[in-house]
This record gives C-alpha cells, sequence and structure tokens, in this order.
C-alpha cells in the first residue's frame, strides 16, 4: 500500500563528478543545494551576487559575470546600512563606495573565471514579483529597505522575462559552449506579496522554464518545486514558519538532484565520505582542541584520498 505519490526525477543526464565545476545562481533554495554539494567536496561557486529571487535581476546578473562588468558610483545607491547595489542582494553593502565597487568586483572576475570552466549552471527562479526602481529603470535584486516610493511593484509578464532570458543565454552559450543548464523553481512561497499573487506568480516561472528547456538543447529542469508541494505535501517537512522546507525535506530533494547529475561514481564517492565528514561534524565536549584539530585533519585526508582514488579507476 502507497501513502503518498513520489516525483520519478530520471536517470542523470550530466554524469557530473568531483572535477566539474558547477555554478549556482538564485534564490535562497539555491543555496540551500549547493551547500549539499560544497559538504561532498564538490567544486561548487555561488556567484557574485548573492541571492536573488527574480529571473530578470538573476539573468543581469549572469550578464554582467559573462562580460566581467566594471562598476562605478553612479550604479549604486546610498541607504539607511552604507552604500549598496540594486544589482546585489543586502550582504553587500559598505561605508565606502570604493570598498563595495572593489569587492563587487573581485566576485564578478571570480565568478567570471569559474562559469568560463564550469560543465553546469544551475538557475533557481523564486518569484515573478518584481521591484522596479523608477531612478535606476530597473527590476532590484534587493530593495536594501530604500524608502517604498522609490519601487513600483509588477508582477512580470512571461514575455518580458523570456526576452531578459534569451539574450543572456545566447551570450553564455557564446561564453561557454559546453555549459549545461538546469532550471529549477523555488519550492519556498512568497505568500507577503499574497496566496493568489504567489500561485500567479509561480506559474509565470514554470511557464519560462518550460519554453526555455523547449527552445535550447542544453537546458534541463529539474522539479523541486513539484517534489516538495505534490511528494511532501505535509507540513511536517516545513520549519515553523510553514513556508520554507525544513533540513529534512531540503536533504530529501537535494539527494533526489544528486541521482539527477551525479555519476554513479560520483554517488559512489559520497557515500564513502560520509563517515568522515560525520567526524569533522562531531562536536565532543570532552576533546581537547587540539584533539578535535588531529580528528579533523585525518579525516580531511581521508576525504581526499577517496576523492582521489575513486577516479583513478
Amino acid at each position: 500500500m502507497k501513502f503518498r505519490t513520489e516525483l520519478d526525477v530520471g536517470e542523470s543526464k550530466m554524469n557530473l563528478n568531483h572535477h566539474d565545476q558547477i555554478m549556482f545562481i538564485g534564490s535562497c533554495f539555491s543555496e540551500n543545494i549547493s551547500s549539499h554539494l560544497k559538504r561532498y567536496r564538490f567544486d561548487v561557486d555561488n556567484g557574485a551576487h548573492g541571492i536573488i529571487f527574480h529571473p530578470n535581476a538573476i539573468f543581469r546578473g549572469l550578464q554582467q559575470i559573462i562580460d566581467a562588468t566594471r562598476f562605478s558610483e553612479a550604479e549604486l545607491v546610498k541607504s539607511s546600512h552604507g552604500w549598496v547595489s540594486l544589482a546585489h542582494h543586502g550582504s553587500y553593502h559598505h561605508e565606502t563606495t570604493s570598498a563595495l565597487i572593489s569587492r563587487i568586483e573581485q566576485d564578478i572576475h571570480r565568478s567570471h573565471t569559474f562559469l568560463s570552466n564550469s560543465k553546469l549552471l544551475v538557475l533557481t527562479f523564486g518569484t515573478a514579483m518584481g521591484y522596479w526602481h523608477k531612478d535606476h529603470q530597473m527590476i532590484v535584486a534587493n530593495c536594501h529597505r530604500l524608502p517604498q516610493q522609490q519601487f513600483e511593484k509588477k508582477l512580470c509578464d512571461l514575455y518580458g522575462m523570456m526576452e531578459a532570458a534569451q539574450q543572456t543565454l545566447e551570450a553564455l552559450l557564446r561564453f561557454n559552449p559546453q555549459l549545461k543548464i538546469i532550471l529549477t523553481v523555488s519550492p519556498v512561497r512568497h505568500l507577503r506579496e499574497g496566496f493568489i499573487e504567489n500561485q500567479r506568480s509561480k506559474a509565470r516561472l514554470l511557464m519560462l522554464c518550460e519554453r526555455l528547456e523547449a527552445l535550447y538543447e542544453c537546458v534541463n529542469y529539474f522539479p523541486s518545486y513539484e517534489i516538495l508541494l505534490d511528494e511532501l505535501r505535509d507540513y511536517r517537512f516545513y520549519t515553523e514558519d510553514m513556508i520554507h522546507p525544513n533540513s529534512q525535506a531540503i536533504n530529501y530533494i537535494a539527494e533526489k538532484f544528486d541521482s539527477y547529475i551525479l555519476s554513479e561514481k560520483a554517488r559512489e564517492a559520497c557515500a564513502k565520505l560520509e563517515p568522515y565528514l560525520k567526524q569533522i561534524e562531531h562536536r565532543s565536549v570532552h576533546e581537547s582542541i587540539e584533539a578535535a584539530e588531529k580528528r579533523k585533519a585525518e579525516s580531511e585526508n581521508q576525504i581526499r584520498l577517496i576523492i582521489q582514488k575513486e577516479y583513478l579507476v
């Protein structure tokens, strides 16, 4: 007897391993999945803009990475907590424009180099509800607690998002022709916008993914949204806010993601790494600092040896 419907994500289409570079850009759910892969020592980068939810902001940031864009003071805005960039997450702020520009350009340069050698790019869309900055004429990555009158709230239509997506993907595939792309929609609901508005927003994101997958052979869709809302349709898979998936749900989706992108050899390597990762993560009140550091160093060495040995055959 079955008590739930299970979503089959299919066989791995990527066959990636520990030597392949993977970039993640998008919502906080994207960081959840990338953190899972980082734990298993995969070569992962989270882009140069921090957490971004809206497709247009994601594609603008991606274009800046491709172009290795230089920033100027004119692109920054003064907020209550220092200078900020409307193209970046709220974690990008500083008291001086020079320091902020330096950090932004360092991160863009790092991601530019990383993306040029990447095998896979994962884009996670969070919402189609955007905030248009009237002076800078753009859908922002983050409002940075700026005065509300500076923005116009708008549910973006599919055509505008498609135009931004196609322009960027064409540039991206010229920049790195070997790249595979996975699109996914974050299962985190944006209920502050309203229940109905959230559903309409997610529907547009799903349509955007469908259109892009049909247009580009290198683009595939991973159903993280459907796994949580259909297969794991129970509030026991959510945190106390009843909106965000809890660690159990994230781990479940991450494991399905592993089976979708990783080679069998890479998954076998991950299984062998698990005991040593747990040793590193273990905390003991009875262990001296020196003993703990020695234990962690020995486990890290074993992890390196396993990864090296696993791919020799």
